[in-house]
């Protein structure tokens, strides 16, 4: 075995007092918590990302065709429902389904209760995305009724007007004179923003089309949903792509552009996650360059016996650099374990969790980014060894002399 390897393994191993055996270990263990916090950490801003726009994604559409600008109820101009366009798309795997929708502002009264919500009205392509997941009690509307105004109504609104399932509501329309149409609540559902479970009523489009006056077959516009794994850029390139296909009066927005807020927080959360990397690093530096010094001290001794036998100062800082490789593996195998641990019953269990009034989610997700995670090593891996060369100097300023008789 190489000697300066060896006395590493010796130094490490047999520690002559149980002080410097203690300090070993909680430097250990400092390590491996850090290193167990930064993968958390870089699971936790993954996990929370995609969450958050998987659900932004499923609620609001991650294309919308619509007006370029928003129109009263009466200046709206319909749209031919013709899919021919999107339907190519959905050939090319860009786009998973396209929705005609169209939107009437409205009251909503349950009682003597009111509240103003637009009415959402969708076709039978809709495919519910958040919302159909969110769904907490009944059923979707139907699309095959006739007569009566179908509605599913989030919780949240729900609450404040006293509807169950089965509920017996009015709609009214505000416009040159006020007409009112009876519904029934056949549905309740719950998605993550706040805002849009406060205001949006969905029902099909059928039902809002003759509120309109507008022919079967015309739309507002058109919500273009995109496979599961579309990253938010794609969506944005792709909205470029579109946007000169529409007519002048409409424009093309991807997710990003209509909730810039959303996506501006979570880069907040990213640079959290690498202020928290670099902490951890700097606090396992300290916590290595605290056990070899303590290391050194106590090997004062064995440092002058092994310069009085001809040992050169190269070899005995080889020997303390060794000894900070051993015990910062032996800490980042510790710490991965416990990392990886975590996640794997944060996932299996969601035990951790979150308002979703303030995060968008409910439940701490966590994804296992292993590309990140072996940065982080090799990262934690690399500034460590290059900032023990200044710790293990101390070994070559001991002198033989003093040191035995130390």
């Amino acid at each position: 075995m190489n000697v300066s390897r060896l006395l590493a393994l010796r130094f490490s191993v047999q520690s002559p007092r149980r002080f410097g055996r203690v300090g070993v270990v909680l430097a250990v263990l400092g390590v491996a918590v850090g290193v167990a916090t930064i993968e958390v950490a870089l699971s936790v801003v993954a996990g929370f990302e995609r969450a958050v726009q998987a659900q932004l994604v499923g609620t609001a559409g991650a294309i919308r065709v619509g007006p370029y600008l928003p129109f009263a109820d009466d200046e709206k101009r319909p749209l031919p429902a013709d899919f021919a366009l999107y339907d190519s798309l959905i050939g090319a795997k860009q786009i998973a389904s396209a929705t005609g929708f169209v939107d009437k502002a409205s009251i909503l009264q349950s009682g003597d209760a009111l509240e103003g919500v637009l009415l959402h009205g969708v076709d039978a392509r809709w495919p519910g995305g958040a919302i159909a997941q969110g769904l907490r009690a009944g059923r979707l509307p139907r699309h095959d009724t006739s007569g009566r105004v179908e509605l599913l109504v989030s919780t949240r609104l729900a609450a404040r007007l006293g509807i169950v399932v089965d509920s017996r509501v009015r709609l009214f329309f505000l416009e040159n004179r006020v007409r009112a149409r009876p519904g029934v609540v056949v549905g309740l559902y719950q998605t993550a923003l706040a805002e849009h479970d406060a205001a949006v009523v969905i029902c099909p489009i059928g039902q809002v089309r003759k509120l309109m006056k507008w022919k079967d077959g015309e739309v507002e516009g058109f919500e273009l949903a995109a496979p599961p794994d579309t990253h938010v850029e794609e969506l944005n390139a792709l909205a470029l792509r579109l946007d000169p296909l529409v007519p002048l009066d409409q424009r093309v927005s991807a997710v990003q552009e209509r909730h810039p807020e959303v996506f501006d927080w979570l880069a907040l959360q990213q640079q959290n996650g690498a202020i928290l990397l670099l902490l951890m690093v700097a606090v396992a530096v300290v916590n290595l360059a605290s056990a070899v010094l303590i290391v050194i001290t106590e090997r004062t001794h064995s440092i002058g016996l092994l310069k009085a036998l001809g040992a050169s100062n190269g070899l005995i800082q080889r020997s303390f650099l060794w000894q900070a490789a051993l015990l910062l593996g032996i800490g980042l195998t510790l710490g991965n374990l416990l990392g990886l641990s975590i996640i794997g019953v944060q996932n299996a269990t969601g035990w951790l969790t979150l308002d979703p009034d303030a995060y968008l989610i409910s439940t701490v997700q966590m994804d296992f980014v292993w590309g990140r995670f072996a940065l982080a090593n090799l990262l934690l891996v690399v500034v460590c060894l290059l900032c023990m060369s200044i710790p293990v100097r101390a070994a070559a300023a001991v002198q033989p002399v003093r040191a035995l008789k130390f």
